[in-house]
């Protein structure tokens, strides 16, 4: 049973929306590490890395083909416990 109401077609165009956020924020910060501030590309930066978590978890949760585990980056398997 579904716990949502969208249609495919909707699920398809956030995942277009959000990829091209994704893509956008990508090449501002590519423009802004070779002419911009440190403040502005790292804006640039954390907002491609949003745009990314938010495609990554969208296409796991619409169960798309091949979709890998949003949580299952380098970054956070490597990262070390709190308690240390």
């Amino acid at each position: 049973m579904r716990l949502y109401n969208r249609k495919k077609s909707d699920i398809e165009e956030l995942i277009r929306e959000v990829q091209s956020e994704m893509n956008t924020q990508h090449l501002r910060y590519l423009e802004r590490k070779e002419n911009g501030s440190q403040k502005d590309k790292l804006r640039a930066l954390l907002k491609y890395t949003r745009a990314k978590a938010v495609y990554d978890t969208v296409r796991w949760v619409a169960v798309e083909r091949g979709a890998v585990h949003p949580l299952s980056s380098h970054f956070v398997n490597q990262s070390a416990p709190n308690n240390r």
